[in-house]
């Protein structure tokens, strides 16, 4: 049995989220919700409520990587408070369209994207902020020119 913590748990405790993968997840779920556990049993192998709690992770602790690195560069830049409500704008308007088009765009426009992170990271570099996403995203960028976009599932 395998599982995964889907949620912060300071805020929620004993009640987080968890998923449970593998033969005994079921057992487990029935288990642990008798001690006031939130536990989804996901079925298949052991590891994969952990391989999706790891995916998880991929995006957002990079979506907070990113915020963290632009809203110092936007701070250093002198536009702090301009790029604060960009984001918040464009993080709370974002739908399976947007992120269609994220992807789709990174295809169809990856030369163009890549050079324009290039400059941005020597942007960053002016201004003193350290680019890691930039560069990290700049290099994901140039790979797809070569490899393409994953696939995007059917919305039905």
């Amino acid at each position: 049995m395998d599982g995964a913590i889907m949620a912060p748990v300071p805020l929620r405790g004993l009640a987080t989220p968890v998923l449970a993968s593998g033969a005994e997840a079921g057992r487990f779920a029935v288990l642990a919700g008798g001690l006031g556990m939130s536990v989804t049993p996901i079925g298949g192998a052991p590891g994969d409520a952990a391989a999706r709690k790891l995916l998880r992770s991929v995006l957002v602790k990079g979506l907070s990587a990113l915020v963290i690195e632009s809203q110092r560069a936007a701070e250093e830049a002198g536009l702090g408070e301009w790029f604060w409500g960009h984001l918040l704008e464009t993080v709370t308007a974002a739908d399976e369209e947007f992120v269609v088009r994220l992807l789709k765009g990174a295809g169809q426009h990856g030369v163009r994207r890549v050079h324009e992170m290039e400059a941005a990271t020597r942007m960053l570099e002016a201004l003193g902020v350290p680019d890691t996403m930039t560069r990290a995203t700049t290099a994901t960028l140039d790979e797809v020119t070569r490899t393409g976009i994953p696939p995007v599932p059917d919305p039905s």
